[in-house]
């Protein structure tokens, strides 16, 4: 579950607790997307036109999202989770109590911003 490569910059890596925690909330956001794009289907369903277009946006939205914790739980089952997938450095575990379905560091994050 923990990596073995060496910490980059000085960040540590995640103990087992913090990968446990972050599994545990990826898992839970991972839920929540899957029921809030059901739900989003349900409406868009019954929705007038218009609404049907805020839906449809709503629902790219939840499905954007949901890809993101995914890819982050399979990080996490190769060993990978905490890296960041551009440069290979450790991502500061202050960014990932914050979002720990983030798949870069800031400096990769605002680089693919700006390209």
């Amino acid at each position: 579950m923990t990596s073995s490569l060496p910490a980059a910059r000085g960040t540590r890596a995640p103990t087992l607790e913090q990968l446990i925690a972050f599994r545990a909330q990826l898992e839970e956001q991972r839920g929540f997307r899957i029921d809030q794009l059901r739900l989003l289907c349900v409406t868009r369903v019954r929705a007038s036109r218009g609404s049907r277009e805020v839906t449809a946006s709503l629902m790219d939205g939840a499905r954007c999202a949901l890809r993101e914790v995914t890819a982050a739980l399979l990080r996490m089952d190769e060993g990978s989770y905490g890296l960041c997938t551009s440069c290979g450095e450790r991502v500061p575990l202050e960014r990932l109590e914050v979002l720990p379905q983030v798949a870069m560091c800031m400096a990769c994050q605002r680089d693919a911003e700006t390209a």
